[in-house]
């Protein structure tokens, strides 16, 4: 029976009501005892008797190190079906739940899984999940649910969870999802459920003492029904009565306490245990009697008090403030006997450790190491928040220092793998401050590096990180990678010049030959068009030999960037998108994705980097890489930028821009300025080009690759002295790197700026010459453009229209919108029609993503095969071929290739 909740029970049932094709989240919030779980029950029936499948679970206090608990919990009646899923995403699900072995499982492949597995059970039959108590979830389920309750669009079902408001921790994933607050009871609503109650008692109670229950109660629903079972025994319940004014749900607590006063000790000894247990019935029964209980005796009890919940195999304390009470007010000696007493009788090896750590009373190596064993196990199925927080527990039981800092240098890298950035930076301000010895402070130090540059957490400055270098031993591996960590971190903030100088010195200062990748890819970070150009010569065997090193391969993309071999670059993006596959690390994929979309800028490839950069935008945002979004989103800006559609670069750019709020000096929000001022070139707005170019500082790559386009708006503002300063320093950077974008780019700003019309035309000239067939075509169509139009200005009609033509044919086919209709205007006033554009086909009316799948489709590939390469559900899939179809004029897969035409591959 349900009490005073009408208006917030239609709110959830017309959700229900309205759910369709589509679905809906929901989080009822509340304080404790305030009705959350009895709305979720009203909420069940209504749905159960309007034709909906119920799936729930219950977050758990005693279950929160149990990586993927909470979730197996959820799904497990659906896991008949999981077959249907893509071959990766079964395999991290069923590995995450250690139904079957494999490679540590990857979050996001698992958050898949389980959405597809919802949508699938969806579309057979309405489905509504509860959850309740979701603040005790553990983390990896809270991560899993709050990716799904962010994609509920392809399938008919809702996701209602209850949270206890206040408490804060996990739980705050789930915001953005909608919420619906419970408040106290109006007075009438309580005294009804007042009186209900006080008709299960045995004997009448007075006005005063119901009033006082009210008065106390402060219309929360649990308290009345717990205040007055207090009353239960004349007189015991003035303990709920006295003292200072508490909070209700201390209130409560004091209520609780007089109901165990009159349990027997052995009951309240059993009442302690089954709080502290997993809930399984046969896990208590063999516990209870090591410690000389019966389940048979002593559980009576508390069923006939109320306090403990019966059924299906299990036992669990009725209310989870019953159970904090219980436990919160046992001694240490008797927490320590239950704990050790369950983790004997437990089969299941982390829940034993987690057990025998809290019987621990103080440090013990022994129990530590079996934590940290466990941390493996759990991380082994992918449950990187649980195996963080055991490894963390094991670092507080070392006796041993060094191996406390080790433990804890461990926990704050597998955080930092999960995408738990807080949680790694609680963990090194713990572990740091022990770190004396300079043996313990590399790792602590590499995680924190790591973390800079994916998430803008601070880390050590690059002075700080050579400084550490020098304390080891004199071409120690460890004092290499430092020095390689400092060259990336001073690269990744401008490249200061002191900084820089110092990596260099100690560099230089190894004195041997030893081929080392580390030192090469630091050398040509810090040191480009000197030492590090000897990079370019090494990159293809340096590629060769790359191996299962994700950082590796990327600090090497990172550096062939550096000295401007984008062939390597691309390469080494390649294999790490491979390797990342093979693994199932969809963090590393989606830098890969990152890195990617940046050099098919460069080819020219727009339609590509569109695609590339927003599949690397959405994974980064899924997996908490705010930096890796942020890069992703200037990317998608600038490529958007190229293809003329100005409200969505600008809200992608405005996108990268929030994002890189926290680090204005991280070399990324050179990549936003530069996308910015090429929009604003777009638009014919020199003054705003000139004005966000001129603030590219920071990305030495970036800035050399924008000089024409900084050129140009400076030419066009008149303001070329603001220029050539830059331009010179670009130009020797460029020289000595020897590269043919590099000096086309430097030729072309040459021509622009140049004081007298010879110069113009010989640079001009000079950025055509040879050039034909490099891996840059739109860079060398603006130039025959920009060259058109100078020759077009200057009357020579003839010579303007070819090189006009042929900027116009490779914008067309590019689909490089604004330039295109720049070339066609120019060679209008030259005289000449310009040709018809490329015909448009139906292809151009899809959306980037239903464009990739429809892409995916053509090539041969399933539904299921096409949601494992770019990481979304197979039902999704479904939903964008749907719509492309239609789209398209066609009615099925094997006309995709012709529909298609030339944009059937990417």
């Amino acid at each position: 029976m349900i009490f005073g909740r009408s208006a917030e029970l239609a709110v959830v049932t017309d959700a229900l009501a309205s759910i369709s094709s589509g679905g809906a989240a929901l989080v009822i919030e509340g304080e404790a005892g305030i009705g959350k779980s009895t709305l979720l029950a009203a909420a069940a029936d209504r749905a159960t008797a309007d034709g909906y499948r119920l799936l729930g679970c219950s977050g758990l206090q005693s279950q929160a190190e149990v990586g993927f608990a909470g979730i197996h919990e959820l799904i497990h009646p659906l896991l008949g079906q999981a077959a249907e899923l893509p071959r990766r995403q079964h395999s991290a699900l069923m590995t995450a739940f250690g139904l079957e072995d494999g490679p540590a499982p990857d979050r996001l492949l698992v958050s898949l899984a389980v959405l597809g597995l919802l949508e699938e059970a969806a579309m057979q039959r309405r489905l509504l999940l509860v959850v309740d108590d979701v603040q005790w979830l553990d983390q990896s389920s809270l991560d899993v649910l709050s990716f799904v309750a962010r994609r509920l669009t392809n399938a008919p079902l809702m996701l209602l969870c209850a949270e206890r408001a206040g408490l804060g921790g996990w739980a705050a994933r789930l915001e953005g999802v909608p919420r619906l607050a419970l408040g106290p009871l109006r007075l009438a609503d309580a005294q009804q459920l007042l009186a209900h109650t006080l008709r299960q008692l045995p004997h009448e109670v007075d006005a005063y003492l119901q009033q006082r229950v009210l008065e106390q109660a402060n219309g929360n629903p649990l308290a009345v029904i717990e205040l007055s079972a207090a009353l239960g025994e004349r007189g015991s319940g003035t303990l709920a009565f006295s003292g200072e004014p508490l909070p209700t749900s201390q209130r409560v607590e004091r209520a609780f306490l007089a109901q165990l006063e009159a349990l027997p000790d052995r009951s309240r000894l059993l009442l302690l245990l089954i709080a502290a247990a997993h809930g399984s019935v046969a896990e208590i029964h063999v516990a209870a009697r090591s410690v000389g209980l019966s389940l048979a005796d002593d559980l009576a009890p508390l069923e006939r008090a109320s306090l403990v919940v019966v059924g299906g195999g299990q036992i669990h304390v009725r209310h989870s403030l019953i159970r904090s009470t219980v436990y919160s007010a046992a001694p240490l000696s008797a927490r320590a006997i239950v704990h050790r007493a369950l983790a004997d009788a437990t089969t299941d090896s982390a829940r034993a450790a987690w057990h025998r750590a809290e019987a621990a009373f103080g440090p013990d190596e022994r129990v530590a190491a079996d934590l940290e064993r466990a941390a493996e196990r759990t991380r082994a199925r992918g449950a990187g928040a649980e195996s963080a927080a055991a490894l963390r527990r094991a670092a507080v039981l070392s006796p041993d220092v060094k191996e406390r800092v080790r433990r804890l240098a461990a926990a704050a890298d597998i955080a930092r793998g999960a995408g738990l950035t807080a949680e790694a930076i609680s963990i090194l301000r713990e572990a740091e401050p022990l770190a004396e010895e300079h043996s313990s402070a590399q790792p602590l130090a590499i995680t924190r590096f790591v973390l800079n540059v994916t998430a803008a957490i601070p880390g050590q400055s690059a002075d700080e990180l050579v400084a550490l270098a020098g304390k080891y031993p004199h071409g120690d591996v460890m004092q290499r990678e430092l020095l390689w960590a400092a060259a990336i971190e001073c690269r990744m903030h401008g490249l200061a010049d002191r900084p820089r100088q110092a990596i260099v010195a100690a560099i230089r200062s190894l004195d041997d030959t030893r081929d080392d990748p580390l030192i090469d890819v630091a050398k040509a970070l810090v040191d480009d068009v000197g030492d590090g150009l000897r990079l370019q010569e090494r990159l293809p065997a340096l590629i060769d030999q790359l191996g299962d090193s994700p950082l590796l391969a990327m600090s090497l993309a990172f550096a062939a960037e550096a000295v401007s071999h984008r062939s390597s670059a691309l390469r080494c993006w390649t294999h790490v998108q491979n390797q990342s596959r093979r693994r199932s690390s969809s963090a590393d994929e989606c830098e890969s994705l990152r890195g990617t979309a940046h050099l098919l800028i460069q080819q020219g490839s727009i339609q590509a980097a569109v695609i590339t950069a927003q599949n690397a935008l959405r994974m980064a945002e899924d997996m908490n890489l705010p930096m890796t979004a942020a890069s992703a989103a200037a990317f998608l800006a600038r490529a958007l930028a190229w293809q003329g559609q100005a409200q969505r670069a600008r809200q992608a750019l405005d996108r990268a821009r929030q994002l890189l709020a926290v680090d204005s000096r991280i070399l990324w929000n050179d990549d936003a300025h530069w996308a910015a001022g090429l929009a604003a070139l777009c638009a014919g707005n020199h003054t705003e080009a000139l004005y966000h170019l001129l603030r590219m500082s920071l990305h030495r790559t970036s800035r050399r690759w924008a000089i024409a386009d900084l050129a140009e708006a400076g030419a066009e503002c008149d303001r070329p002295d603001l220029v050539r300063p830059l331009l010179a320093d670009v130009e020797g950077q460029a020289r000595r790197l020897g590269t043919r974008l590099d000096n086309l780019l430097v030729d072309r700003a040459h021509a622009l700026l140049a004081r007298t019309d010879d110069e113009a035309e010989e640079y001009f000239r000079a950025a055509l010459d040879g050039n034909e067939g490099i891996d840059a075509e739109l860079e060398l169509a603006r130039t025959h453009l920009l060259y058109g139009e100078w020759l077009r200005r200057r009357r020579r009609i003839v010579d303007a229209r070819a090189h006009l033509i042929t900027a116009l044919t490779a914008f067309d086919a590019a689909g490089a919108a604004p330039f295109t209709e720049r070339a066609a205007a120019e060679l209008r006033a030259a005289g000449v029609a310009a040709p018809a554009a490329a015909k448009v086909g139906p292809a151009a009316t899809l959306t980037s993503q239903e464009l990739q799948i429809a892409q995916l489709a053509a090539s041969g590939l399933t539904n299921r095969e096409i949601a494992d390469r770019i990481y979304v559900s197979h039902r999704t899939v479904a939903a964008h071929l749907y719509k492309v179809f239609p789209k398209l004029g066609i009615t099925s897969r094997n006309q995709l290739q012709a529909a298609l035409g030339d944009a059937a591959h990417y």
